[in-house]
């Protein structure tokens, strides 16, 4: 298991939700993933189907994906306050 998987699991990300809470575990793993250096939506979309292999949420995560990365969300989890609210 890669370590956006366990992320994953660890934290109890649900990807067969919808709306505002899609949109909330969405935005959760696009700026851990591009923390981890991960750049491709298409491979994060692959390791969340690992996880959740009738996710639809491939649409939510590219919207979401493409905006964090454009408003450096991966900086959020150099802080303390990232590492108290999750388990990575």
């Amino acid at each position: 298991m890669n370590k956006i998987e366990k992320f994953i699991k660890e934290n109890s990300l649900d990807f067969n939700d919808t709306g505002s809470s899609l949109n909330s575990v969405c935005t959760t793993i696009s700026g851990y993933a591009l923390h981890c250096g991960l750049t491709d939506v298409e491979i994060l979309y692959d390791l969340i189907c690992a996880v959740y292999p009738s996710t639809s949420c491939k649409d939510e995560l590219k919207r979401v994906f493409a905006f964090a990365k454009s408003a450096n969300y991966q900086s959020f989890w150099s802080t303390a306050k990232a590492k108290k609210m999750y388990k990575f």
